[in-house]
């Protein structure tokens, strides 16, 4: 399966990143495009996908601008919390230990709960930022105590 390569960069040749992962491409493009340096150099911003301009927007500070390309899907909650579960997975953390923790900490989760949010990157959100954030708090807390 071709994995597509994207190439965002301001039109100097400045900031360039280079990725054929699209969440790298769509956060190197909110940051490109928010970036306050573009703004007053009044330079664009540009994405390319396998070699092909897709987009060159007019950089204004604070204004970031949304991923381009609709056919990608772009990255959301589903991602986020995809990301964290798995990160806990590999950090030897188990469900119901974050689950204890999130519960200890005032926050009553069940072990049936955290597997809702590790399942969330299939449909609809199943969680929200606030839930994240408190998950990772209790997998820092957890690891706090490993050592």
């Amino acid at each position: 399966m071709h994995k597509p390569e994207y190439r965002i960069y301001f039109e100097n040749g400045d900031r360039a990143v280079t990725t054929d992962w699209p969440a790298r491409a769509q956060a190197a493009w909110f940051r490109i495009t928010h970036d306050w340096r573009g703004a007053v150099d009044g330079g664009d911003a540009v994405v390319e996908k396998d070699g092909l301009t897709i987009a060159r927007e007019n950089v204004k500070t604070g204004e970031a601008k949304p991923w381009p390309d609709k056919h990608d899907r772009e990255i959301d909650i589903n991602d986020v919390a995809a990301s964290i579960t798995l990160l806990c997975k590999y950090a030897g953390i188990k469900p119901a230990d974050l689950a204890q923790e999130m519960t200890n900490a005032g926050l009553p989760t069940s072990r049936s709960r955290i597997e809702t949010i590790k399942a969330t990157g299939t449909r609809k959100a199943g969680t929200c930022p606030a839930e994240l954030v408190t998950l990772i708090d209790a997998a820092v807390a957890i690891l706090r105590r490993q050592g």
